[in-house]
């Protein structure tokens, strides 16, 4: 068994390089790494199998399990066939503990997408702001147009199929400092999520996020103290991961997931074409920020 600093936690397979939205705040689009123009628009198929049969080896190698995220660009434009025959291969080739997930924008969910989920066991989480005007003030389509209706759509699909509900694991939201955090917290609860994700804007010290008037300003983190209080009021709480992974380094225990804390954290991220990367959120820092040294 290798040491546990080798330990994978979570591969990202970005089958699609592409995205029929595009927010505003994207740090694949938007920033100063564009090398998703030069990736195939999706992942062909020789190299679905190939990622899938080193899966394999992985597991059998660290004799641990992983987390495998569909994701992109937007995973949905691979298609359903297509994502059947990907879903299908992974689970013929990795044990029922390795879970499957999807992380889409919605706007592509159809029935003949959650049946192949719910054949599948392949859980989905949706990325959703909140409420329309905040929604759709960043999160448009290629033509300028909101996707706040698509998405609420989408959601209200999946929560609609009793064989599928229990696959729907979360809501993903992108803070907006300006926002009332009480009208955005209540939204994202009535989407029925057990759990829900909020990631604050990217940037760096050249490109601040989004209102942060300075790097050591705390816009960010006074909205996500409001909100902590209207959460710790709320008889019947969702899991909020921030708060979660915020807490636990403080009570002793270690941060679940990468961002917070100083736990290791094994996350793998493979390019449509192949390429396997560090987390690709450093793509907002500088052009091939999330290669490994020996990928330049």
């Amino acid at each position: 068994m290798p040491n546990s600093w080798s330990i994978v936690d979570t591969v990202l397979i970005k089958v699609a390089s592409r995205c029929n939205l595009n927010c505003s705040y994207c740090y694949v689009y938007h920033f100063a790494d564009d090398g998703w123009r030069s990736q195939p628009g999706v992942m062909p198929k020789l190299v679905q199998q190939t990622i899938v049969r080193q899966l394999a080896e992985l597991y059998n190698y660290q004799n641990q399990p992983f987390s495998v995220v569909l994701h992109g660009g937007e995973p949905l434009l691979l298609g359903a066939r297509r994502l059947r025959e990907l879903c299908a291969h992974l689970r013929s080739n990795l044990p029922a503990s390795c879970d499957i997930h999807i992380q889409t924008n919605g706007v592509l969910l159809t029935d003949e997408i959650i049946d192949l989920i719910v054949q599948h066991n392949v859980g989905i989480s949706i990325s959703y702001d909140g409420p329309e005007a905040v929604h759709d003030q960043f999160r448009v389509d290629l033509k300028g147009a909101g996707s706040h209706t698509k998405v609420s759509n989408a959601i209200d699909r999946l929560n609609n199929r009793a064989d599928a509900r229990s696959l729907f694991t979360g809501v993903l939201a992108v803070v907006d400092p300006l926002s009332d955090p009480h009208s955005v917290y209540y939204s994202l609860k009535a989407t029925g999520s057990p759990k829900i994700d909020f990631l604050v804007r990217d940037g760096n010290y050249d490109e601040l996020p989004y209102m942060k008037s300075s790097v050591c300003s705390t816009e960010y983190g006074c909205w996500l103290a409001k909100l902590l209080d209207i959460y710790l009021s709320d008889p019947e709480l969702p899991r909020i991961r921030v708060f979660g992974d915020t807490f636990r380094p403080i009570l002793g225990a270690s941060a679940q997931k990468e961002g917070i804390g100083t736990a290791d954290y094994g996350i793998l991220v493979i390019e449509t074409d192949g390429q396997i990367n560090k987390n690709d959120t450093f793509k907002a820092v500088y052009r091939i920020a999330d290669h490994f040294e020996n990928n330049r």
